[in-house]
């Protein structure tokens, strides 16, 4: 659109497919449906998919989410958790208030899941006692590549 200036150039465009896990304490889970889409433009970042599974694993702890298609940076020096979004739909889960979020987690290709635990929207990380076998979402959340 007329600016020629190096630094605006559009220097990096793909779309392309990635496939979404879980772990949870570590272990992995199985999944019927691991299903990813992303568009990145320059450093930033956007997925989009479906997770469903149909096995939660013998794991104890925190909900990982894996397979991001890019490393994520390293950008905010007070924080490990870098961009972020959510579960656009989720089925059989408990003792969750609203939609699940998703915080990519710096210089891994994983995202910390974590949820608001009671109406007034302290968040705490999930685990097993929150993701059932049968776990189904759809997703979309955003980070910036290192």
């Amino acid at each position: 659109n007329g600016d020629t200036a190096q630094a605006n150039a559009l220097d990096d465009y793909e779309e392309g497919t990635f496939t979404p896990g879980m772990t949870i304490g570590g272990l992995n889970t199985t999944a019927t449906h691991a299903y990813g889409t992303y568009v990145k433009v320059g450093r930033l970042v956007t997925c989009f998919g479906r997770l469903t599974l149909s096995s939660n694993g013998s794991g104890t702890g925190g909900a990982v989410f894996t397979g991001l298609p890019f490393t994520v940076a390293d950008l905010v020096s007070t924080t490990s958790l870098e961009g972020g979004g959510f579960f656009t739909y989720q089925d059989n889960v408990s003792g969750v208030y609203g939609a699940m979020t998703i915080l990519p987690s710096q210089l891994s290709t994983q995202a910390s899941i974590y949820y608001a635990q009671s109406a007034n929207g302290n968040m705490t990380g999930a685990s097993e006692s929150n993701i059932a076998n049968n776990f189904d979402s759809r997703f979309v959340f955003s980070y910036q590549t290192a």
